[in-house]
């Protein structure tokens, strides 16, 4: 379990757009240095961690490279990454039926800016916000920000569809990569 933050209240305001009586709120994290944490870009790591903690990876035999990274991930306070969006789990989800490679699964997750998310694993973490304002959107803002929505989808499906068939032929397919546990 965690706590999740977005960066910018555009990202925010378009996650809650669809429900009238959501609101956004803004908080300040005082990042000290007795917190332990983790980054992330969009690369393999992330790709991986995204794929075991979405449930792809169970049932297989995985990698010592996975089982450090998700050993380090356990021992953090938070985490700063790429947002995963369902578009993103649906590039992931191909990747993990075996119907993009590594390779293609990667650039295609690479072809979308989402920005960042503050991942907040513990308590320590979560006692390191300050709470700022609560924001609610009127009709006209949920509209915008529901067309924005639309139209970052729509973008970021038309770059990712680029991005997989640019590199189909490039990397590995999941099934030479994880091996089902016996």
């Amino acid at each position: 379990d965690a706590f999740y933050l977005g960066e910018t209240l555009r990202q925010a305001n378009m996650w809650i757009a669809s429900n009238e009586k959501s609101s956004t709120y803004c908080f300040y994290f005082e990042e000290k240095e007795t917190l332990t944490k983790m980054s992330f870009d969009v690369d393999y790591n992330w790709m991986m961690a995204i794929l075991y903690y979405r449930g792809a990876l169970d049932g297989y035999k995985l990698p010592e490279a996975v089982k450090n990274l998700i050993d380090k991930i356990e021992k953090v306070d938070f985490i700063i990454a790429p947002i995963a969006d369902n578009q993103m789990y649906d590039t992931l989800e191909a990747f993990a039926n075996g119907l993009i490679s590594d390779e293609a699964c990667l650039h295609a997750l690479n072809a979308n800016n989402l920005g960042k998310q503050y991942v907040l694993k513990s308590m320590k973490a979560c006692n390191c916000l300050i709470p700022i304002d609560r924001f609610y959107l009127c009709k006209y803002e949920r509209e915008y920000y529901l067309s924005e929505k639309e139209k970052t989808a729509n973008e970021g499906r038309s770059k990712s569809l680029l991005a997989i068939t640019k590199y189909r032929k490039e990397g590995k397919m999941f099934s030479e990569i994880f091996q089902r546990e016996e």
